[in-house]
């Protein structure tokens, strides 16, 4: 079996039918010593009709992409051959007609040609079809691609936001930090309250703490026991 019936065969057995030419690149590295370059290999197999290819563009990236030759695409490429040899044969019979007989010129007919603009419009409009299916195809695969990268993307963003919790917010110290700041506040109340003014009765821990607006649970200070705790 030859390079281009090898590759044929890798294409056809695969579960997809659309390949970007790193995974031709992969393949071909796999064989053991290939008798031709795959850029050729390709091109060859293009031109024969073989395999066809398409460049994909997002932005400013692209992409080349190729798949096996639809049997529609064939049978498109016959008609077309035939067109132009039955078209060429018309050509040849009326040189031959001309040089068997002389028409004067003003009783001279128009020979009869074959239309075959009909069948270039069948032809065109096949590839045609083809190409927008083939479009839409590669559309749809194109949306799916991206909304798996948008969840990978989101998926990274919030593993990076753990991450950085993680590593900026340590549980131990941030327990010693708040104990630290509530013995300084409990310190300032009780400051605070010993140097209230002596020409009213001095009100007491729960009232002065009430006029702050400062929840004693959250100073840790005790109002049946009118004292401050710690745990």
């Amino acid at each position: 079996m030859d390079t281009g019936a090898e590759l044929l065969a890798y294409l056809n057995s695969s579960d997809s039918h659309l390949f970007e030419y790193s995974e031709l690149e992969e393949w071909h590295e796999n064989r053991e010593s290939p008798a031709i370059s795959l850029k050729l290999l390709v091109n060859e197999l293009i031109k024969k009709g073989k395999i066809n290819m398409r460049t994909v563009t997002n932005g400013d990236e692209s992409c080349d992409l190729y798949w096996l030759c639809h049997p529609q695409e064939k049978k498109v490429i016959q008609t077309e051959d035939i067109k132009g040899s039955s078209t060429k044969s018309n050509r040849s019979q009326q040189k031959r007609r001309s040089h068997l007989k002389f028409i004067p010129p003003r009783s001279a007919k128009k020979p009869k040609t074959t239309d075959t603009s009909t069948y270039a419009s069948v032809a065109s409009t096949s590839t045609g079809d083809h190409s927008k299916e083939t479009l839409i195809e590669l559309s749809k695969e194109k949306k799916q691609l991206m909304e798996k990268l948008q969840e990978k993307e989101n998926k990274l963003q919030k593993l990076r936001l753990v991450k950085l919790y993680r590593t900026k917010n340590d549980l131990t110290q941030l327990e010693g930090l708040i104990s630290k700041w509530r013995s300084v506040s409990q310190e300032a109340a009780q400051a605070l309250l010993e140097h209230s003014p002596t020409s009213r009765p001095a009100p007491s821990m729960t009232e002065l703490l009430g006029y702050l607006s400062i929840s004693p649970d959250i100073i840790h200070y005790d109002t049946e026991d009118e004292s401050f705790y710690s745990c």
